[in-house]
This record gives C-alpha cells, structure tokens and sequence, in this order.
C-alpha cells in the first residue's frame, strides 16, 4: 500500500451521501455543484475499485479452496 491510506468503501459511500445532500439542497453555486459532482464520480470510481478488487479476493480464495466449485452469479441492472 502507498504512503497515504485509501479511503474505505463505507468513507467513500457516507461521501456520496454528503454530496448528493449537498446538491439536492440547491443552495449551491454551479461551480461548486460541478466541483461536488466531479468529487461524487472520483468517490463512485474509488468505491468501484474497491469492489472490483473485493471480488477478485473472493473468486481468488474459493478457487483455491479444496472441494469448493466457483458459481457464477449473474446480476441485474
């Protein structure tokens, strides 16, 4: 890991929630709603890091279990 500590998925989720609070509001400038929802897309694609990552380890550890088949699930939209 880097010198500086990445963000959790719950800090990264709790961000989200702040700035669509902050938007919803409208008592924001244009500039600062662009600059929130610039900071919003940087949070989802952190938190989607993450997940991805997440579940890389999950598919790791199960393939490598012994007698354990790997399912695939599928997800909707």
């Amino acid at each position: 890991m880097t010198d500086i500590e990445r963000p959790s998925l719950e800090s990264l989720l709790r961000r989200l929630e702040e700035i669509a609070d902050e938007l919803e509001t409208g008592d924001i400038s244009l500039d600062d709603a662009l600059a929130r929802f610039t900071d919003g897309v940087e949070a989802v694609r952190a938190a989607e890091r993450l997940l991805d990552e997440a579940d890389a380890r999950v598919v790791q550890l199960v393939e490598s279990a012994d007698g354990v088949e790997l399912a695939t699930l599928e997800v909707e939209p």
